[in-house]
């Protein structure tokens, strides 16, 4: 009995000193890696320069359904105020607000594509919704000059004069033709309209939650161009620098132009770690120490057999000096096919381009679950 209980005290012991040294912390990765992994790895970014910052948005999905990212064309309004709303975690609320918005238009046997146009509406409401965009905004935006007006109106007899030749259309088909004829040219003059650097700044700062500077303002007066900065603006762009989501090209800013895709993808991704973290994210670094793979049979949920399921048990040593073991699972079924895609050698890949000595840096959800890996 004796020596029972001694050799229960000595294991206890025994597990007690290797838990406390090996193992304190767990992590595992998510379930939806590979869609994560696929989605972010766009075909056309290459040696770009924001390469990092772009596949970085196809992680936290702030761009997607994609497989092309197109880094250096210009991006239009309503698409920034998208990307912004999605940074932040107005998604689910501007999808749910597009859903019930979403009619059927009576055009006969004429089809007009407004879902797209709906979907962008809620995100520009959701966007103000938030913060990021002003009442006041939207009026500049929305109003059209008198040649855009001109425009607008001789399109509308151009349609009118094709369609009501048509008599099969009834009159309100007619007048639902026009009208979202004229909806869509409107909307080309104001939302589809490409953004410039001064206005995504402002749309971005405001993301971030930052306040304006009104005294101490230096940052904004080292840049050559300041003076073709809007005044009332000067005070946001400040606090934009302070911040460091914007440094300027060669000491300017060159406001008026209009910002590329890459461009916006390396602001937000300046801003991205602090709204993560107000979102309840969580970002840890480590060296990797030691790899272990092994295979199991684990129980499949829904029909009750034994499924093989590959695990690789990643060691790292974090910057407080704790050790902790990251899983990573790679099965047919999804819930023992957990990981997370890792930036390496300027790509996105797979986990298994681990290796050990690498230093790493975890993103983690708010279920502590890592989602992301970067390695340089």
């Amino acid at each position: 009995m004796k020596k029972t209980r001694l050799l229960v005290v000595m294991m206890t012991l025994l597990s007690f000193t290797f838990s406390a040294y090996a193992f304190d912390l767990t992590y595992e990765g998510v379930e939806n890696y590979t869609s994560m992994y696929q989605n972010s790895n766009f075909t056309d970014v290459g040696n770009h320069w924001a390469k990092k910052s772009i596949y970085k948005m196809g992680i936290l999905e702030v761009v997607k359904g994609t497989n092309k990212f197109y880094p250096n064309a210009k991006i239009s309004r309503e698409e920034a105020l998208m990307w912004m709303v999605r940074l932040l975690g107005g998604e689910e609320e501007a999808q749910t607000l597009a859903q019930g918005n979403i009619k059927d238009i009576d055009t006969g046997k004429y089809q007009f594509n407004t879902k797209n146009d709906t979907y962008m509406d809620a995100y520009i409401q959701v966007a103000q919704n938030l913060g990021i965009l002003t009442g006041d905004e939207i009026k500049a935006i929305e109003k059209l000059s008198d040649a855009q007006k001109e425009k607008i109106d001789q399109h509308i007899e151009t349609k009118r004069e094709k369609y009501e030749d048509d008599e099969d259309l009834k009159p309100q088909q007619l007048r639902n033709i026009e009208r979202i004829t004229k909806d869509q040219m409107k909307r080309a003059y104001t939302w589809k309209v490409s953004v410039d650097k001064e206005q995504s700044i402002l749309w971005a700062a405001r993301t971030l939650g930052l306040s304006p500077v009104y005294e101490n303002q230096q940052r904004v007066y080292t840049m050559k161009d300041f003076k073709n900065i809007k005044t009332e603006n000067i005070p946001m762009i400040e606090a934009a620098l302070q911040a460091g989501i914007i440094n300027g090209d060669g000491g300017r800013l060159n406001p008026k132009a209009n910002i590329t895709r890459a461009q916006l993808s390396a602001v937000l991704d300046t801003a991205s770690e602090t709204i993560l973290r107000m979102k309840g994210y969580n970002v840890e670094y480590g060296e990797i120490q030691k790899i272990q793979n092994y295979v199991s049979s684990q129980q499949n949920p829904r029909f009750l057999n034994l499924v093989g399921v590959e695990n690789s048990v990643i060691t790292i040593l974090n910057d407080d000096g704790i050790y902790g073991d990251i899983l990573i699972q790679g099965s047919n079924i999804s819930s023992f096919h957990k990981g997370f895609p890792v930036y390496k050698n300027g790509k996105v890949n797979p986990p298994s381009v681990i290796g050990i000595g690498d230093m790493i840096k975890i993103y983690k959800n708010p279920e502590g679950k890592i989602f992301y890996v970067e390695i340089e």
